[in-house]
């Protein structure tokens, strides 16, 4: 197991990141629905915190990265500096759908986000998977057989509630979208804030969970482990440039698959899941020196 070493001195009073909960069994708010539930499917650790640096791996900042570099950016400097004078680098984490921030770290830091678009991604930015509820496991969900109609689940978009939150929402994507623009992101209207084939989807990961193949408006966000998993072979993928085309897609897919392929592609779904998308399967392979594919970033 990975050893790490939290720098306590100056530490901020902060929520932890989910990635320390097995460690440290803090509070989780009764508003962060179906939390508690997922993270006791993570009873045993993923790192092992130790004492002092000598005996450590990696150094590690236990919070959100975006909510320390914002108004605790002495410490972090201080866990950057004796990081590099102890000869290790440091593990960062955020939890949080920052994905149009830009990254101000170190070379030697890495920092594990949930999303990032790809233009935008750092080398030493590694994408991890959502904490998601099991929903094969905890509501018995498996791979079903092909039926003569294709039903296509969807979540996502929401309603504002009344015409003054509509237009302040209107406001910030104006805002929003000129800024993108400033910058000459080349995709601004699907990148916008708020539109609902979010980057953050936890969705796709329950989906893959459930035994289900994935419909991804893909807006160039970067996958976790994609340098080895075939998402292909279990996501039908639908660029956004090319939304109108959706349906056409939709039913090509399903024409071409066949009752065997249309099972396969379901059971290898949720084995993609178990395999590589599982936080505590997803680090094993993350912090293995032989076949991580960011064994360089990590470990040279």
């Amino acid at each position: 197991m990975v050893k790490v070493y939290i720098e306590k001195d100056g530490a901020p009073e902060l929520p932890m990141s989910l990635v320390f909960w097995p460690n440290f069994r803090f509070e989780i708010s009764p508003k962060r629905l179906f939390l508690r539930s997922i993270m006791e499917q993570y009873q045993t650790p993923i790192f092992t915190v130790v004492a002092t640096p000598e005996e450590a791996d990696f150094f590690t900042v236990p919070f959100e990265f975006f909510d320390v570099s914002d108004r605790h950016f002495v410490y972090l400097a201080n866990v950057y500096a004796a990081a590099k004078a102890a000869g290790k680098k440091v593990l960062l984490f955020d939890y949080t759908d920052y994905v149009d921030r830009t990254l101000k770290i170190p070379s030697h830091a890495i920092l594990f986000r949930v999303s990032t678009y790809r233009h935008h991604k750092k080398e030493n930015e590694i994408i991890m998977p959502y904490f998601v509820e099991d929903m094969g496991a905890r509501h018995g969900i498996t791979p079903k057989e092909k039926c003569d109609s294709l039903v296509v689940g969807y979540c996502g978009q929401s309603q504002f509630g009344g015409v003054v939150r509509k237009w302040r929402a209107s406001l910030k994507w104006l805002l929003s979208y000129l800024l993108r623009c400033a910058r000459r992101d080349t995709e601004p209207l699907a990148h916008r804030r708020g539109i609902f084939w979010r980057a953050r989807a936890r969705r796709f990961y329950e989906a893959l969970s459930a035994s289900r193949g994935p419909l991804l408006i893909d807006t160039d966000s970067v996958l976790p482990l994609e340098e080895i998993v075939a998402y292909d072979d279990v996501v039908l993928r639908v660029p956004s440039r090319e939304i109108k085309t959706l349906p056409a897609r939709v039913r090509w897919w399903s024409e071409k698959q066949t009752a065997d392929s249309f099972f396969e592609s379901e059971r290898r779904a949720r084995e993609v899941y178990e395999r590589f998308l599982r936080l505590d399967r997803y680090f094993e392979i993350v912090f293995d020196r032989e076949r991580s594919p960011y064994k360089e970033v990590l470990f040279q």
